[in-house]
């Protein structure tokens, strides 16, 4: 009896070993096979399908954006942590990206060393197409992946580009329009209200069965509808993407457009101008690294367009850790510079006539 039982005991033992190895190398094989799909060139990937073919080249576009918390390799080949996001289906996936120990600009597809208590301006990637992607960029990566799911991530980047929009939101219809022409023509309801002199909080919802990709272009102008309170001009443009009933909220980079006046706080409400911003200061905001630039710089460069002070200290001073700032020697030549590299004619400005 008792040899009966351990024969049945082995061939059960034998069973379990049999089915685990069926189930390890019928998984292994799927794996491989899954491994070995190759991209249709005319689907483009996304987020959410880029990571079944890992350890092939591909190639997706999403957002560039910065971890609030900088994560870093300690090797020889260090690499820092980005993440690249989809706007529209709030999906994203880790990017290893190769850091610069050196000085000077770095290599391509390569991002800059980030010194300590680094700004805006500090971070940038160099892209293969010999542009900087920054913080919100929107790029398109193409590299091998690893891993599925939350663990998927661009572990081997060979190319990052710069793009002006992203385009592959797959089985999406988008509806393209600015801002102003949303509100105009009725498409989206939005409210917008003050934080500070560098931030409003904008909370859009659409009033139409359509997904809208909303640009809010860099010298949009917010009125405000508090008097005394200074209007808001955006200095960074922004895409914000909109589901049917679904209401959006993020806050916009902006500076403030009356020196005189007093600085938004949270119950200040405003509205979207009906008018863009005057040519010069469209043609300022339109440079393409102003929004990277010193905060200070840019609001500066601003009022010196929509007030023309006639020197450093005809400015309103901003207080930073305590201090009133005004605007220095090297920074009123900054300004200059921005100047003319807008095509702005300096001779209109007090600033830079005494």
């Amino acid at each position: 009896m008792r040899n009966i039982l351990k024969k049945v005991f082995t061939g059960l033992v034998t069973i379990a070993v049999l089915t685990v190895c069926a189930i390890t190398v019928g998984s292994f094989i799927l794996s491989q096979k899954e491994a070995s799909k190759t991209p249709d060139p005319d689907v483009p990937l996304t987020l959410d399908t880029v990571c079944d073919y890992f350890s092939q080249v591909v190639e997706v576009e999403g957002r560039l954006t910065l971890p609030e918390r900088l994560t870093c390799s300690g090797e020889a080949t260090q690499t820092c942590e980005m993440w690249l996001y989809d706007p529209y289906w709030s999906e994203y996936i880790d990017l290893e990206i190769p850091v610069h120990q050196g000085t000077g600009s770095p290599p391509v597809n390569s991002m800059a060393y980030l010194p300590e208590g680094f700004g805006p301006g500090d971070f940038y990637i160099m892209t293969a197409d010999g542009r900087y992607a920054r913080d919100g960029s929107f790029i398109s990566v193409r590299g091998k992946t690893q891993g599925r799911g939350n663990s998927c991530r661009f572990d081997v980047i060979e190319s990052v580009k710069v793009l002006d929009r992203l385009v592959v939101n797959v089985g999406v219809d988008l509806t393209k329009v600015t801002l102003r022409e949303a509100l105009t023509d009725g498409l989206v309801v939005a409210t917008i209200t003050g934080r500070d002199l560098s931030q409003v909080e904008i909370k859009i919802k659409p009033k139409v069965d359509l997904n809208l990709e909303v640009e809010v272009e860099p010298g949009t102008m917010f009125i405000s509808g508090t008097e005394g309170v200074q209007n808001m001009v955006v200095r960074k443009q922004e895409t914000i993407y909109l589901k049917p009933n679904l209401e959006v909220g993020l806050e916009l980079e902006v500076s403030c457009a009356n020196m005189d006046l007093k600085q938004p706080s949270s119950s200040d409400v405003f509205t979207v101008s009906a008018e863009p911003a005057v040519e010069d200061l469209a043609r300022l905001l339109g440079l393409e690294d102003f929004p990277f630039l010193d905060l200070l710089v840019q609001q500066f460069a601003i009022w010196t367009i929509t007030d023309n002070p006639s020197d450093s200290f005809s400015y309103t001073g901003i207080e930073i850790n305590g201090v009133t700032e005004y605007p220095l020697v090297f920074e009123i030549n900054q300004i200059r510079g921005l100047f003319e590299e807008a095509g702005i004619d300096t001779t209109k400005y007090l600033i830079f006539n005494n």
